[in-house]
Formats: C-alpha cells, structure tokens, sequence
C-alpha cells in the first residue's frame, strides 16, 4: 500500500491524518500529536473532514510558529499554567511536581491551564505566601524539610534520608504547603502517637 508523503510501517504507532494538502501526526499511546512526520513511518493514513482536523492542527501550527520565535524552548522541563492573564511554572522533579511564580530562565516547553479556577486560585495563593515568606527570610532554600500544614497544625518531612516528624527542624523548611485534610490528617496522627509512645 501507498501512501503519499512518506512510508508505511505496521510497528509505526504513528498515524497520519490529512486535510486538502496538510497533514498532522498523533499516535493514541501517549497522545502525543505532530506537525512532523516521525522516522519510523506511520502505519496508517486517514482523510479527515476540516472540521475534525482544525482542532488539532491549528495549536499544533501555533506551537511551531512560536518555537521559530524562540518563544517555546521545547527542551525545557518547565510549563506555563495560565488563568485570567496569570501564570505560574511547573515541571517535575522525581517524586515532587516543583512550583513557583517566577518565569524559568531555560523558557517554558508549552502553556496548559488549571483543571480549575479553583486550583489555579489554590496554587497561585500558595506561591504568593511562598514568596513572602522567602523575602521575609523564613524559607531557607538550603534545607531539606518541608512543612505542610492544615488549620494551625503542621508536621515536617524531608525526602532523603526519609524522615517525618512533629518538631521544627534547626535548619529551618526550604517550603510550606497547605494540605487538605484527608492528606495531612494521616501522617499528623500517626506522629501524635509516636511522640506519646515515647
């Protein structure tokens, strides 16, 4: 079988999807979509109306025509999330997502929005108490503790070595995170009854 612009590949997960004279690349593992025709091929083509085909090539236009003017770094770890003209950045760090307001100096690889104004709200609250904290010298970005806490109480934890613990750490927290309950109430209980068994 033919088809036209590039070859075909059974144990390609790329498809492609054409409209007139363009075309775009998805593959449904990853949901991963392209303006470029990936190395390996696609194992299918399929004719798209424009109406099914402008959702999906019209960002992914964009997107390339923004990398051209250096405005997307799609080397970057970072996001921007945006909401009503706001923005914080985000990327992921080994088990934590890593959070701040500040615009990254390697640029940002996309934009995304909050699942809801209500997060959005969350978070952007969240990294404006961060930041004055930080310029009220009570966040010390050396330490390897966080604090998280929840209507007054708090509890301390640092990643490695692994540790939790009910008392303010001498080097102080590098962050502070409010928790909902069902999230901090479980490791502030189960604290509470080691520091009375002791």
């Amino acid at each position: 079988m033919e088809v036209h612009g590039g070859k075909l590949n059974a144990g390609s997960p790329w498809t492609r999807f054409t409209c007139d004279t363009r075309a775009l690349y998805a593959r449904r593992d990853t949901r991963e979509e392209s303006l470029e025709e990936p190395a390996e091929g696609v194992k299918a083509q399929v004719a798209l109306p424009a109406a099914q085909f402008e959702p999906s090539y019209g960002p992914l236009l964009r997107r390339r025509e923004r990398i051209e003017a250096g405005e997307i770094k799609p080397a970057s770890p970072w996001t921007r999330v945006v909401n009503q003209g706001r923005a914080f950045y985000q990327k992921p760090d080994a088990s934590e997502l890593v959070l701040q307001l500040e615009e990254p100096a390697e640029g940002v690889q996309g934009e995304g929005e909050a699942a809801s104004d209500e997060q959005f709200e969350q978070v952007h609250a969240q990294l404006l108490k961060r930041r004055e904290m930080a310029e009220a010298g009570l966040l010390q970005p050396a330490s390897p503790w966080m604090r998280f806490t929840n209507g007054g109480r708090a509890w301390y934890q640092r990643r490695e070595p692994f540790a939790q613990t009910l008392e303010e750490p001498g080097e102080g927290v590098r962050d502070e995170q409010a928790l909902p309950d069902e999230q901090f109430g479980p490791a502030y209980s189960k604290l509470l009854k080691r520091n009375e068994e002791v």
